[in-house]
């Protein structure tokens, strides 16, 4: 199937089952109108760290921006809006429109040190599991096609269960967990080696190390692009199939590399789209409570049609390398 296929069979689930946007609209209306866990306690802290009299001259200057965009996040960044998560595709409006609306807030908790140390993980691991629970739910009502065999059968009406998908979604969150893990620690070393080689030359030359440093961002930038597009079925692989990580990494990575552009063009499709509508519910949601709904409506269904839609994709285009769909597309 094309690109406009795959979305249309995205979005006819989501017609057909709206009760899946429930979990995402919910999602939503806890980051826009729940309590607030405020990091505002630690981001003083730095900044009295990175005050201009308490670092080198030839620092101060270079710190200056890192300065303003911590004053910026330690005004506006809500602890919760880690709920929102890209890698199991669960990625909420409500982070965008906060920082533009006057709305009633339960209350606000600055945290301390000890208590980001505590919340962080704790916030990360629960939207691990809102966002398995949403893709399970998804793949859950895209039903097997029909088998020959009766062990093919059985297996078929084993994925119809409520109990089987519990089990599916239950593996996956735990899956998920050491693979956000494994990513958390790959990103801590590249981050740790660059400041062990920048550091000395930043205390010798800082505009040499503004360059190199700029020069490495830049190849990260680009190594982490390609490194995302084969990784962005290994979710669905999880999802759909069952397989454990490893296969899981084989069979994203079996599926970008033969179907290259196609993958490519459903990326860009689908970043483009959420990141068009963001901008579109952000003005639509400054002009009157109904257009706040409108906003978290609006994405919930963009949202949930579009993960269809790349369920659908991997569906059908490992089903094309010659192995057997585990999950097939709702008739």
């Amino acid at each position: 199937m094309g690109l406009i296929d795959i979305l249309t069979t995205g979005f006819r689930v989501v017609g057909r089952r709206a009760w899946l946007l429930v979990l995402p609209v919910l999602v939503d209306l806890w980051l826009l109108f729940g309590p607030r866990l405020s990091i505002q306690t630690v981001v003083n802290d730095m900044l009295r760290l990175w005050s201009p009299d308490t670092l080198p001259a030839n620092l101060a200057l270079s710190a200056e921006p890192y300065r303003q965009l911590l004053e910026q996040a330690g005004s506006s960044f809500n602890l919760w809006w880690l709920l929102d998560n890209s890698l199991t595709w669960l990625q909420t409006v409500a982070p965008r429109l906060s920082p533009l609306l006057d709305v009633g807030i339960l209350a606000t908790r600055d945290v301390s040190w000890l208590a980001l140390l505590f919340w962080t993980p704790l916030i990360l691991v629960l939207g691990l599991g809102l966002g398995s629970a949403f893709l399970t739910t998804i793949a859950s009502q895209m039903q097997a096609g029909t088998t020959d065999s009766s062990a093919d059968e059985q297996n078929s009406q084993d994925k119809k269960s409520w109990s089987f998908w519990l089990r599916r979604g239950l593996r996956t969150w735990g899956v998920v967990l050491v693979y956000g893990v494994i990513l958390l620690a790959l990103i801590t070393v590249v981050v740790f080696v660059m400041s062990l080689a920048l550091t000395p030359i930043m205390l010798i030359t800082p505009q040499l190390a503004s360059a190199l440093a700029a020069l490495l961002a830049l190849v990260i930038i680009w190594a982490g692009l390609w490194i995302y597009l084969i990784l962005y079925f290994v979710v669905a692989a999880l999802v759909l199939d069952g397989s454990g990580l490893v296969d899981s990494l084989r069979r994203s990575f079996r599926v970008v590399t033969r179907n290259f552009w196609s993958s490519l063009g459903l990326v860009i499709l689908t970043a483009v789209i959420l990141t068009g509508f963001g901008l579109i519910w952000q003005r639509v949601a400054v002009l009157s409570p109904v257009g706040i709904a409108v906003a978290i409506g609006g994405n919930a269904v963009l949202l949930t049609g579009l993960t269809a839609a790349r369920l659908a994709f991997y569906r059908d285009r490992h089903a094309a390398l010659g192995k057997p769909a585990t999950v097939g597309l709702p008739q």
